[in-house]
């Protein structure tokens, strides 16, 4: 799943981490704890984003919050 995740990524820049969640059918903490493990070895970063999907709810009623918001892009 960590090179799916890697691939996906590379694939579709900005991502988020609840859309990886939903393409790999898995929960936001199992895509966050693979997130972080490419991120230590240089194969994605993750920028902040100010809306996750520019709903305008704020991410109040949003059912793809995910718990650590954010897009995740391929580390050049």
């Amino acid at each position: 799943m960590l090179l799916a995740v890697k691939d996906y990524v590379q694939q579709h820049p900005g991502a988020t981490v609840a859309e990886l969640g939903w393409h790999f059918q898995a929960t936001p903490e199992t895509i966050d704890s693979i997130l972080q493990l490419l991120q230590r070895k240089g194969y994605v970063r993750r920028s902040a984003t100010s809306s996750c999907g520019d709903c305008q709810s704020g991410c109040q009623t949003c059912p793809l919050k995910a718990s650590k918001s954010g897009l995740v892009e391929p580390d050049s």
